[in-house]
């Protein structure tokens, strides 16, 4: 169980670091970037957690509102890039 929610937690790294530098590129303001990371940071701690404890429906709000921040994140590159 470990070694699959090390693995989960490196599959979700590896996007966010892509669009969490593309984010950066947009000079978004500090505050908002940094709650997004931090964000980002504290539900993946979460997630790890009830992913060793089997702990659901938190396991998935947890993965869920990663990927919403993922999504605001792209949303605003976007908006930058169009």
């Amino acid at each position: 169980r470990v070694k699959r929610a090390h693995a989960n937690a490196i599959e979700n790294a590896v996007p966010f670091f892509v669009i969490g530098f593309l984010y950066t590129q947009t000079q978004p303001g500090m505050a908002v970037a940094m709650g997004l990371f931090g964000g980002f940071v504290v539900v993946r701690l979460l997630h790890a957690a009830f992913y060793l404890s089997a702990t659901q429906p938190f396991r998935t709000l947890s993965f869920a509102v990663g990927g919403v921040i993922n999504l605001a994140m792209v949303v605003q590159v976007l908006r930058a890039v169009l």
